[in-house]
């Protein structure tokens, strides 16, 4: 696959665990990957928060490592091998954001993993992951700075699109708290859902001082002898 930008990743990926090797941290390789990223004139963003919303309704959020020229999310790990869960967890990642393509990087291994995920159409949201990969060193592309960043087109699935509600942008909607003051509250006597209370009259079955209020004693009639 013709792929410059995700390539360039992978070529500073693999130049950071040929200096560093194995046995830190997951923050070591990811500091020392934004170093090289930022020597080679790669654009990224940290800590790019996405929220996550069904039928309309926000759900949560989440932080993924790295957002590479606004088009590729990147995922780094140091394990000693690859589990599903990783795989899974940056394939829901890659369908939250609306984003193309995705790339799971493991430093912790002896020689540096790396899977990429690419979503097809994302109005499906489905994604499919490409083979196993193990970069090569002499591969020129992997390395090669200067790579034209491709435009990210505005559309609804944009994370940057002005109308697009997962915009970060755009302030996050806060729920109002069952309360007693919140109408929607059940327990709340002005729930529009709750019927109308009935006023207290002399015709009011329920009015204590009503002799025909149920909850009154039944008035025995005396007769006289």
């Amino acid at each position: 696959m013709n792929d410059p930008i995700t390539f360039r990743v992978i070529g500073a990926a693999q130049k950071v665990h040929r200096a560093l090797g194995t046995g830190f941290i997951e923050r070591t390789y990811h500091v020392a990957l934004c170093r090289e990223l930022a020597l080679q004139g790669i654009l990224f963003s940290q800590e790019f928060e996405y929220q996550v919303f069904y039928e309309g309704t926000l759900c949560g959020t989440y932080r993924c490592d790295l957002v590479v020229e606004n088009e590729v999310i990147v995922e780094l790990k140091a394990v000693r091998e690859l589990a599903t869960e990783h795989r899974v967890q940056t394939i829901s990642y890659l369908k939250a954001s609306g984003l193309s393509r995705a790339i799971l990087i493991n430093f912790g291994a002896a020689s540096l993993e790396v899977r990429r995920f690419i979503n097809y159409k994302r109005s499906s949201k489905r994604v499919q992951p490409l083979e196993t990969e193990s970069p090569d060193s002499d591969n020129p592309a992997t390395t090669q700075p200067g790579e034209d960043a491709l435009p990210v087109p505005v559309s609804a699935s944009n994370p940057l699109n002005p109308e697009n509600p997962r915009n970060p942008a755009l302030p996050v909607p806060v729920p109002v708290p069952v309360s007693a003051s919140n109408p929607l509250n059940p327990e709340n006597p002005r729930n529009p859902a709750l019927p109308d209370p009935v006023p207290v009259s002399a015709s009011n079955p329920l009015n204590p001082e009503n002799p025909r209020n149920p909850a009154l004693p039944v008035p025995v009639l005396e007769l006289n002898p």
